[in-house]
Protein backbone atom coordinates (compact mmCIF):
# COMPACT_ATOMS: atom_id res chain seq x y z
CA UNK A 1 0.00 0.00 0.00
CA UNK A 2 3.06 2.52 0.84
CA UNK A 3 4.46 1.52 -2.49
CA UNK A 4 1.12 2.30 -4.25
CA UNK A 5 1.14 5.94 -2.83
CA UNK A 6 4.35 6.84 -3.01
CA UNK A 7 4.08 6.08 -6.78
CA UNK A 8 0.90 7.66 -6.77
CA UNK A 9 2.51 11.07 -5.22
CA UNK A 10 5.63 10.30 -8.04
CA UNK A 11 3.17 10.59 -10.73
CA UNK A 12 1.17 13.62 -9.50
CA UNK A 13 4.18 15.43 -8.95
CA UNK A 14 5.84 14.96 -12.47
CA UNK A 15 2.48 15.62 -14.41
CA UNK A 16 2.38 18.71 -12.40
CA UNK A 17 5.05 20.07 -14.61
CA UNK A 18 7.20 17.80 -16.07
CA UNK A 19 10.07 19.62 -13.83
CA UNK A 20 12.65 17.36 -12.42
CA UNK A 21 16.24 18.25 -12.36
CA UNK A 22 18.03 17.22 -14.99
CA UNK A 23 21.32 16.12 -13.68
CA UNK A 24 23.10 18.28 -16.27
CA UNK A 25 25.06 21.56 -15.46
CA UNK A 26 26.88 23.98 -17.04
CA UNK A 27 29.97 22.03 -17.45
CA UNK A 28 33.65 23.52 -18.35
CA UNK A 29 32.51 26.89 -18.93
CA UNK A 30 30.61 26.99 -15.14
CA UNK A 31 34.49 25.49 -13.65
CA UNK A 32 36.31 28.39 -15.88
CA UNK A 33 33.87 30.98 -13.77
CA UNK A 34 34.92 29.14 -10.41
CA UNK A 35 31.81 27.07 -10.12
CA UNK A 36 31.61 23.61 -9.16
CA UNK A 37 30.59 20.69 -11.69
CA UNK A 38 27.42 19.92 -9.79
CA UNK A 39 26.06 23.23 -9.81
CA UNK A 40 22.82 23.13 -10.26
CA UNK A 41 22.75 19.51 -11.53
CA UNK A 42 20.19 18.64 -7.85
CA UNK A 43 18.05 21.01 -5.97
CA UNK A 44 20.37 22.77 -3.25
CA UNK A 45 20.84 26.50 -2.16
CA UNK A 46 23.95 26.62 -4.85
CA UNK A 47 24.80 30.58 -4.65
CA UNK A 48 24.28 30.48 -0.15
CA UNK A 49 28.04 29.49 0.25
CA UNK A 50 27.10 27.15 2.57
CA UNK A 51 30.31 24.43 1.37
CA UNK A 52 29.14 21.90 3.73
CA UNK A 53 25.57 21.23 2.57
CA UNK A 54 26.18 21.16 -1.44
CA UNK A 55 29.42 21.55 -3.33
CA UNK A 56 31.02 24.74 -4.19
CA UNK A 57 33.81 26.30 -6.58
CA UNK A 58 36.48 28.77 -5.96
CA UNK A 59 33.58 31.24 -5.75
CA UNK A 60 31.25 30.35 -3.15
CA UNK A 61 28.99 32.98 -2.26
CA UNK A 62 26.29 34.69 -4.31
CA UNK A 63 28.28 38.36 -4.25
CA UNK A 64 31.45 36.62 -5.24
CA UNK A 65 29.21 34.38 -7.76
CA UNK A 66 27.15 37.26 -9.35
CA UNK A 67 29.25 40.82 -8.77
CA UNK A 68 27.39 43.13 -11.08
CA UNK A 69 23.91 41.86 -9.42
CA UNK A 70 21.61 42.59 -6.42
CA UNK A 71 22.12 39.74 -3.58
CA UNK A 72 19.47 38.81 -2.41
CA UNK A 73 16.97 36.10 -0.55
CA UNK A 74 16.99 34.55 -3.76
CA UNK A 75 20.71 33.74 -3.28
CA UNK A 76 19.71 31.21 0.09
CA UNK A 77 17.26 29.47 -1.95
CA UNK A 78 16.88 26.03 -3.16
CA UNK A 79 16.86 25.56 -7.59
CA UNK A 80 18.48 23.13 -9.90
CA UNK A 81 18.30 22.92 -13.71
CA UNK A 82 15.17 21.75 -15.24
CA UNK A 83 14.11 20.78 -18.98
CA UNK A 84 13.03 24.03 -21.33
CA UNK A 85 9.43 22.09 -21.39
CA UNK A 86 8.72 22.68 -17.48
CA UNK A 87 5.57 24.36 -17.16
CA UNK A 88 6.18 25.55 -14.02
CA UNK A 89 5.89 29.50 -13.96
CA UNK A 90 9.35 30.58 -12.93
CA UNK A 91 10.80 28.42 -15.53
CA UNK A 92 14.43 31.04 -16.62
CA UNK A 93 17.27 30.72 -18.93
CA UNK A 94 20.94 30.18 -17.69
CA UNK A 95 22.80 33.12 -17.33
CA UNK A 96 25.50 30.52 -16.61
CA UNK A 97 27.58 29.07 -20.56
CA UNK A 98 26.85 29.68 -23.62
CA UNK A 99 24.27 25.91 -23.52
CA UNK A 100 20.80 26.53 -23.50
CA UNK A 101 19.99 25.98 -19.93
CA UNK A 102 17.04 26.16 -17.49
CA UNK A 103 16.70 26.74 -13.90
CA UNK A 104 13.57 26.60 -11.54
CA UNK A 105 13.28 27.71 -7.68
CA UNK A 106 9.64 25.89 -7.74
CA UNK A 107 10.66 22.80 -9.15
CA UNK A 108 12.94 22.13 -5.40
CA UNK A 109 11.66 21.88 -1.93
CA UNK A 110 14.80 20.94 -0.60
CA UNK A 111 15.54 22.10 2.87
CA UNK A 112 18.35 24.71 2.88
CA UNK A 113 20.96 25.89 5.33
CA UNK A 114 19.12 28.86 5.44
CA UNK A 115 15.38 30.61 5.72
CA UNK A 116 14.08 33.91 4.43
CA UNK A 117 14.90 35.09 8.20
CA UNK A 118 18.60 33.90 8.17
CA UNK A 119 19.63 34.96 4.91
CA UNK A 120 22.64 36.72 4.86
CA UNK A 121 21.19 38.71 2.09
CA UNK A 122 18.26 40.27 3.24
CA UNK A 123 17.03 42.26 -0.40
CA UNK A 124 13.41 40.87 -1.12
CA UNK A 125 14.70 40.56 -5.39
CA UNK A 126 14.41 37.73 -7.35
CA UNK A 127 16.91 36.80 -9.54
CA UNK A 128 15.19 37.56 -12.37
CA UNK A 129 15.00 41.29 -11.19
CA UNK A 130 18.73 40.80 -9.71
CA UNK A 131 20.47 39.65 -13.37
CA UNK A 132 17.96 41.45 -15.88
CA UNK A 133 21.12 44.17 -16.51
CA UNK A 134 23.24 41.16 -16.89
CA UNK A 135 20.98 39.48 -19.24
CA UNK A 136 19.92 42.60 -22.17
CA UNK A 137 24.34 43.04 -21.47
CA UNK A 138 25.08 39.33 -22.79
CA UNK A 139 22.73 39.59 -25.45
CA UNK A 140 24.47 42.94 -26.82
CA UNK A 141 27.67 41.91 -26.09
CA UNK A 142 28.72 44.26 -23.49
CA UNK A 143 29.65 41.81 -20.70
CA UNK A 144 32.88 40.63 -20.62
CA UNK A 145 34.43 38.02 -18.34
CA UNK A 146 36.43 40.58 -15.02
CA UNK A 147 33.90 43.33 -15.72
CA UNK A 148 33.77 45.19 -13.08
CA UNK A 149 30.54 47.41 -13.55
CA UNK A 150 27.67 46.88 -16.90
CA UNK A 151 26.59 50.66 -17.75
CA UNK A 152 23.63 50.37 -19.27
CA UNK A 153 20.98 53.08 -20.81
CA UNK A 154 17.28 52.68 -22.41
CA UNK A 155 16.03 55.17 -24.56
CA UNK A 156 12.40 54.72 -24.50
CA UNK A 157 9.25 56.88 -25.79
CA UNK A 158 6.16 58.31 -23.45
CA UNK A 159 3.67 60.79 -24.57
CA UNK A 160 5.48 61.22 -27.36
CA UNK A 161 8.45 62.33 -25.45
CA UNK A 162 11.62 60.85 -25.46
CA UNK A 163 13.18 59.28 -21.87
CA UNK A 164 16.57 58.09 -20.48
CA UNK A 165 16.91 55.64 -18.08
CA UNK A 166 20.42 54.49 -16.72
CA UNK A 167 24.21 55.62 -17.12
CA UNK A 168 25.96 55.26 -20.88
Amino acid sequence: MWLALLTLALAVQKAAGNCDCTGVGPGSEGLARGLPVEYGVSCAAWDDGDCSSHACGTLQQCNELYPDTTAGLWCCRAWCYVSSSCTLADVQPTTVGSSPLYYSYQACSTTVSYNDATCPWQQDVSFEEASAAILVAEKIGDLFAESAAVNLAVTSTVDSEEVRYGSK
